[in-house]
């Protein structure tokens, strides 16, 4: 019962949301939506034989290549910038399959922050395009608030996977909350979102719950679940730089400052 009530407050507001949202652009609006074409980018035998020569499996750091990217997304604003007057709307840029192809990520949080508009469009292989990249959620659920994450643990297997805990934290009115371990798994131009755990709050009476199996956990399980659940995996840590972009700034510059102001830390194998 406490999954389904953390559940119904995830999804609380969308409707509300949805009504308002910047839908005129058919590109912003697959952002929130699995492509049907395409295969979830879960194939171990695709990631292992990535070629080392053409793709840049561990490039987080900044590399003069990157430089030239920003330039071309910079040029292709009009794609990516999203004109949006309800609310700011924020801008980050990152390498978050470690591909070696940047990704620029917009997302605005409205209200009390229950639901997140994530759009992402990622650098094409040939290098002259921006491809949306679309994501696992259903119709009506929300995207986890990665603009207030902050510091997210990161988890990695032989630099090939890499997963990104968020913590979403969600109201469902005066007397409950909940705190929503989400996990982010970037890989090919899909996005997998999975709720991980949660912490539900109703009038001051907290209890935890495993999203995954649909049973009650103790606090001491639901602060190690990211561990427990990437057990093996080598731990580091994302912080993504945000901003809002006044149009009066640089775009190559503002989009150099997201990226430069990205930190990254994975512990050497």
């Amino acid at each position: 019962m406490k999954r389904e009530k953390i559940i119904a407050m995830m999804l609380a507001g969308v409707s509300a949301f949805s009504m308002c949202s910047c839908s005129g652009d058919k590109e912003k609006d697959k952002g929130g939506k699995q492509d049907p074409e395409k295969d979830l980018p879960l194939y171990e035998s695709e990631m292992v034989t990535l070629d080392p020569d053409t793709v840049k499996i561990d490039t987080m750091n900044r590399t003069p290549f990157f430089d030239e990217q920003i330039e071309m997304i910079a040029e292709w604003k009009d794609i990516w910038y999203m004109d949006y007057e309800y609310a700011d709307v924020y801008y980050t840029l990152s390498d978050l399959d470690h591909n070696g192809r940047l990704e620029i990520i917009s997302a605005i949080c409205e209200g009390s922050g229950v639901y997140t508009y994530v759009t992402v469009y990622e650098m094409n292989e040939s290098y002259n395009d921006l491809d949306i990249c679309y994501n696992s959620l259903e119709e009506g659920e929300a995207y986890p608030d990665i603009i207030s994450a902050g510091k997210m643990d990161c988890y990695d297997q032989a630099n090939l996977k890499y997963y990104y805990i968020v913590d979403d934290y969600v109201r469902g009115g005066r007397e409950s909350s909940a705190l929503v371990r989400t996990s982010i798994f970037f890989y090919k131009g899909f996005t997998e979102i999975e709720w991980l755990a949660g912490e539900y709050n109703e009038d001051g009476n907290i209890s935890y719950m495993d999203l995954i199996d649909n049973k009650e956990i103790d606090k001491e399980t639901f602060d190690s679940f990211a561990d427990t659940q990437y057990e093996g995996l080598r731990k580091g840590y994302l912080i993504l730089d945000w901003a809002t972009y006044d149009g009066e700034q640089d775009i190559v510059e503002f989009l150099t400052e997201r990226l430069d102001g990205m930190d990254y830390y994975m512990p050497e194998e």
